[in-house]
């Protein structure tokens, strides 16, 4: 399951990165070496009665895309958005509005 996890956040982390590449207008960002530290993705995890249990049926995406850039000011902070893939299928663009934190956004598909 971890190596699912693992191949899961790269892919995210690949779909954040071009995303911010493409919204940019003026410049490329450059990206830090340590950029895949501050996305991750798994389940969704609830807990009820003090016991945490895993909603198979979604996922979680959480990322910090402008502690991933060297340079915060080429990101249109309003426009950061996540792309999905199933199996061989085409790229979907997540249409909701992802909830943000404290510089984390996050988003449940």
């Amino acid at each position: 399951m971890k190596d699912k996890t693992m191949s899961m956040d790269f892919m995210l982390f690949a779909m954040v990165i071009f995303k911010l590449i493409s919204s940019t207008e003026s410049a490329t960002p450059m990206f830090r070496e340590n950029a895949a530290d501050f996305i991750k993705a798994g389940f969704k995890k609830t807990t009820r009665r003090g016991v945490e249990k895993e909603d198979f049926t979604k996922i979680e995406i959480e990322a910090s895309p402008l502690l991933m850039v060297q340079e915060q000011s080429f990101i249109d902070k309003n426009h950061v958005k996540v792309e999905i893939k199933t199996g061989d299928g085409h790229w979907d663009v997540i249409t909701g509005t992802p909830s943000m934190r404290g510089g984390v956004y996050k988003w449940t598909v």
